[in-house]
């Protein structure tokens, strides 16, 4: 359930569903599993105030950020993952064919360093999904493999600041 954690390994064959909701994270949420291990969320907001997100070894994971949240624990419209602003860790992404992720990926620190990859075909992973139907905002972006990947932006999907007027006198 949505909540505090101060970390998370999902390996072998375990399977995690994360309900809607925000999940704040003090240390490493770890997803690793050989094509055995699950984790499916929608409507979630991952926040990651320390440590690293990494998903590797054909785990299959999909993700998707709330579309419309009233209450902040809740999580955060548009926000799949939020960095924050002291963590320089890093969001890797290295996973299976089926994996997805829906959202904004915000790493705040200038140091920070979302990385994403794999050997597989990344351009429709899932009954159409795109793997990666998101932004990317952080202080390194960084690429690897030899997948074809295809990063489709949809600003019904991700995370915005609302247009602010001032006037002043």
């Amino acid at each position: 359930n949505a909540g505090i954690y101060n970390g998370i390994d999902v390996t072998g064959n375990e399977q995690l569903t994360m309900t809607p909701g925000l999940y704040c994270f003090d240390n490493d949420f770890n997803i690793n599993g050989n094509n055995t291990s699950f984790v499916i969320g929608n409507g979630v907001t991952i926040y990651m105030r320390q440590g690293n997100l990494t998903t590797n070894g054909n785990a299959d994971v999909r993700l998707a950020a709330p579309n419309y949240v009233e209450d902040a624990e809740d999580g955060v419209t548009g926000m799949l993952i939020y960095m924050g602003a002291e963590n320089t860790g890093e969001v890797s992404l290295t996973g299976n064919s089926e994996s997805y992720y829906s959202g904004t990926i915000y790493g705040v620190h200038e140091d920070s360093t979302v990385e994403i990859g794999g050997t597989g075909d990344l351009t429709s992973c899932y009954s159409g999904i795109p793997c990666f139907g998101t932004q990317l905002i952080a202080g390194t972006i960084r690429f690897h493999g030899t997948a074809e990947m295809d990063i489709i932006f949809n600003p019904n999907a991700v995370y915005y600041l609302p247009a602010r007027l001032t006037l002043e006198r």
